[in-house]
């Protein structure tokens, strides 16, 4: 997703260059960089006279300038970007310097003043590049509707739509609907009268169907006739209203919803976000929050089916340069309560940078920005204002309007590329260049309720010594005390052998706050190149702290470890993976676990289903069992039949099972128990065209201790 991309053109050009470089056979010429051939098309060039540009048939005010480093091949910190107003020969104006070493991905976004240029450029040093363009910024053009007939002739013009985006002809009313993707947000009705088309008053109300200003007015709580940012719209035969909203993210709580033709809700669709999960409000444990969404439990549900989506925390309209709009804080990492004010912090699937977010009050949906950490620039045209150069900054909302203002960042040389965590007080920790950081308001809000965060006032402990030397410090989780930390890494023996993006470690180490020194009090090997859960080669990759526990992931079938927090010792153990598809585990932030009264709420992302598996831990349930092995379901003639392989020390069996409703899937439903020794059930009367099965261990306890593979029956 590139959220600026509608405010942006790119200007026709003609790319040139220095004289290209060979590089495994290959001269790598100027025509590459703007290729879209694949990967090995790229422009290099070497030294002080090297160059490359675009230039354009006429003068263009030139905004921004967008391209990839080549990776090996680029060390771009330093070049100059210059402009010249009578084309590729020069003379030429200094315009801009790349403040940073430019990367693969993601792609840079430099922005220029927008005066005329017939060609600009990039000159000097070790430049490698691709997908170099150059873009103007959009004019906004009137909304129209155009009718031709099927010869091409022009027939008619609609102009009362702001900003037109989806289109549907209603055949049967001979009308046409456009939903309006303006401050309106609503679908409007047209029809010919006299030769013109008018506002359809039989549509909605007088030819408007949706609450006017769409999510964004209704304060974000969902709610049908609600739209945001729609896509799609469509009618079947019977006149049902199909419309598809993107969301305010552009990657995350879309909904697809379906109307009668009187405008009452049929059904509705929601999606999540990639590798998003959730977290508990500490002091409303029946709210969660996840990067986007303000969820709601009912306390009758189990297992997550309880949880509902009731808002968006997302207000486009009023905060615009949200890091969540541009693709800079796409995952949860956690929801504090600092002074008894609730704040919400979010990251990257890698854990940099912290995007923080204040509410007005408990009742309030709105996520308002009000800090954002970074541990260096951000190559990107947003956000406005932010600091030049390497390094890390800061940005605090200085006088609470949720606008990034140019007097509101601060600045260090140092870069502090690494996953961040936040503990229970709302302070910021992380590992950076051997050290561990970390960054405390004290528990203390400005006047306009924004954590007293100070770059100036970061604290840094030593690491242990074990990482030292050869090893590797990867990530930090404090525990809920305010006193403990866990610290997870490679030693110079335990290699990352396995790699991977985010590895935790092979060793655990306990750290006790003592002063100004981090006190190691209990060590631990952690499983690493094992096979768990029928994955070889698995590794651990997240961990949190919650209670008296510390959760370890791991990366391949998402098993979680539970270790005691006083002494690192294992027990028990929780197997995911069943439950989501592709089970795995990619990223720092993706376990987070929530203590709700002597229960324990694992929240984790499905990779590639779209949602979040909520799962409940009880500290007395000290052993796990497997999930049920070859379970399957098959059809005998009107009846469901399924069966599994018994598991040793199993005292029984939940079945469970939902169906596929008007409004979709029911919740999950216990609709038989087992004795341990059941391996076969016939469900002899489905009243379904369509549900899912799932089979359920029950443990010593008489608890249902773990979830089964999931079977869906058509």
């Amino acid at each position: 997703e590139k959220p600026l991309e509608s405010e942006f053109e790119v200007i026709a050009a003609v790319p040139f260059g220095s004289e290209p470089a060979e590089v495994r056979g290959k001269l790598r010429v100027a025509a590459d960089a703007v290729s879209v051939a694949g990967e090995e098309t790229y422009f290099q060039a070497e030294g002080p006279e090297g160059f490359i540009g675009l230039e354009f048939p006429a003068a263009e005010p030139v905004r921004l300038l967008r391209f990839s480093g080549a990776g090996w091949a680029s060390e771009m910190a330093g070049l100059k970007v210059q402009g010249s107003s009578t084309g590729r020969d020069g003379p030429w104006t200094d315009l801009n310097t790349i403040a940073v070493e430019t990367r693969g991905w993601p792609e840079t976004w430099l922005p220029l003043d927008g005066r005329a240029w017939r060609a600009v450029r990039i000159v000097g040093g070790k430049i490698g590049l691709r997908g170099l363009t150059a873009s103007r910024r959009n004019e906004t053009q009137p909304g129209r509707v155009l009718r031709f007939s099927p010869e091409g002739k022009l027939l008619a013009t609609i102009t009362d739509v702001t900003q037109p985006q989806g289109l549907a002809c209603d055949l049967k009313n001979n009308r046409v609907l456009i939903f309006d993707n303006g401050p309106a947000q609503q679908i409007v009705g047209f029809h010919e009268q006299a030769g013109a088309w008018k506002l359809d008053a039989g549509f909605g109300t007088n030819g408007r169907l949706g609450q006017a200003g769409g999510l964004s007015a209704a304060k974000g709580e969902l709610g049908p006739l609600r739209f945001e940012l729609a896509r799609g719209v469509g009618l079947d035969a019977n006149g049902n209203l199909y419309v598809f909203n993107v969301g305010a993210t552009g990657h995350s709580q879309s909904r697809l919803e379906s109307y009668r033709p009187d405008g009452t809700l049929r059904w509705r669709m929601s999606g999540m976000a990639f590798l998003d999960s959730a977290d508990l409000d500490p002091a409303l444990p029946d709210e969660a929050w996840s990067n986007t969404m303000r969820y709601r439990r009912d306390p009758q549900g189990t297992d997550g089916d309880g949880w509902r989506a009731v808002a968006t925390t997302i207000d486009k309209a009023r905060f615009p340069d949200d890091p969540r709009l541009h693709g800079m804080a796409g995952q949860v990492l956690g929801v504090r309560r600092i002074d008894g004010k609730r704040f919400l912090f979010t990251t990257s699937q890698g854990g940099d940078p912290v995007s923080v977010f204040r509410f007005e009050n408990d009742a309030s949906n709105t996520a308002i920005p009000c800090a954002f950490l970074s541990g260096r620039h951000q190559t990107k045209a947003w956000p406005p204002h932010q600091p030049a150069g390497g390094g890390a900054w800061l940005w605090r909302d200085a006088n609470g309007d949720g606008q990034f203002d140019a007097t509101e960042f601060e600045k260090i040389a140092e870069l502090t590329m690494s996953p961040f965590t936040v503990d229970a007080r709302g302070d910021l920790w992380n590992p950076a260049g051997g050290k561990i950081q970390y960054l405390s308001a004290d528990g203390k809000l400005d006047a306009h309720g924004v954590p007293a965060w100070s770059l100036g006032r970061r604290v840094n402990y030593a690491a242990p010594a074990l990482f030292a030397d050869g090893g590797e410090l990867r990530r930090l989780v404090p525990g809920p005390d305010g006193q403990t930390i866990f610290a997870f890494g490679f030693t110079r023996e335990l290699t990352n052998r396995i790699g991977h993006n985010y590895p935790l470690g092979a060793v655990a180490v306990r750290l006790r706050r003592e002063g100004d020194q981090l006190v190691e009090t209990h060590r631990a090997l952690l499983p690493y190149d094992v096979d768990l859960a029928g994955a070889a080669n698995d590794q651990a990759y997240v961990a949190t702290a919650a209670g008296d526990y510390v959760f370890i992931g791991y990366e391949q079938r998402m098993t979680v470890l539970v270790l005691r927090a006083s002494d690192l010792g294992v027990v028990g153990r929780i197997d995911i993976g069943p439950q989501s598809q592709t089970p795995i585990f990619d990223g720092p932030p993706e376990l987070i676990v929530s203590r709700r009264g002597e229960d324990y709420l694992l929240f984790m992302p499905q990779y590639t289903g779209n949602a979040t598996t909520v799962v409940t831990w009880k500290p007395d349930e000290k052993t796990w069992l497997s999930p049920p092995s070859d379970l399957q379901a098959t059809r005998v003639e009107k009846a469901v039949e399924m069966s599994w392989k018994p598991l040793p020390g199993t005292t029984g069996w939940h079945i469970e099972r939902r169906i596929l409703e008007e409004t979709g899937w029911s919740a999950w439903k216990t609709f038989e128990t087992g004795e341990a020794s059941t391996s076969v059930w016939r469900d002899s009367s489905p009243d379904a065209r369509a549900a899912a099965y799932r089979v359920r261990v029950l443990g010593l306890n008489k608890s249902a201790s773990d979830l089964s593979k999931t079977i869906y029956v058509r």
